[in-house]
């Protein structure tokens, strides 16, 4: 027997090292944000998620850092040379213990990512990121009995220091913050556009 998968959904990853170098200074960042800026309300139930930063006067070197090199990997290993990349919008969210996102995607771009900040232990009840299956409601049966165990859904459990990028389009949710701490992200839209036009 043979089995080939077809049609795969990219879903890449990058450790940022450099992070924790400045970890501290944008977490103190991060939570003077939140007590200055109200929470909007879009996916996040009960947690804190702050307005786009780039509509706000939030300036930090800390995050300019990351989104550098965030930007050198999306460049260098998840996109053809001919293409460009632009953060259209970039959120954080602040998970309090007992905090979850609901079921959405990103509308309007390509490509989501998530940074984490800070994870809680054990990282798993912090609250895994929940990809589900973009063809889940018309497969369902096939999906109910495949052998395969990830092909209604995908977790991921969360780790300081790690960059996620998917595709805008797949449905996605953020599970319950079950630890006695704050588990802190960013997440972003990004477009991307042919540098020959």
């Amino acid at each position: 027997m043979a089995k080939i998968d077809i049609f795969p959904q990219d879903l890449w990853y990058w450790d940022l090292p450099v992070f924790f170098d400045i970890k501290e200074s944008l977490l103190k960042e991060v939570y003077s944000l939140k007590n200055t800026t109200p929470s909007v309300k879009i996916s996040n139930i009960n947690g804190w998620q702050s307005p786009s930063v780039f509509d706000l006067k939030f300036r930090s070197n800390n995050l300019k850092i990351l989104l550098s090199r965030i930007g050198d990997h999306i460049k260098n290993d998840a996109l053809q040379y001919s293409y460009n990349y632009n953060f259209q919008s970039l959120w954080f969210n602040i998970n309090h213990p007992g905090c979850l996102n609901f079921t959405h995607n990103h509308p309007g771009c390509e490509l989501t990512g998530i940074f984490y900040l800070k994870v809680p232990e054990p990282a798993k009840e912090s609250g895994e990121l929940l990809i589900t299956n973009p063809n889940f409601y018309q497969v369902y049966n096939y999906l109910r009995c495949s052998t395969n165990p990830q092909n209604g859904e995908y977790r991921i459990e969360p780790k300081e220091g790690r960059f996620y990028l998917f595709p805008a389009f797949l449905y996605h949710s953020v599970l319950t913050n079950n630890t006695n701490e704050d588990r802190i992200s960013f997440a972003c839209n990004i477009s991307i556009s042919d540098n020959k036009l």
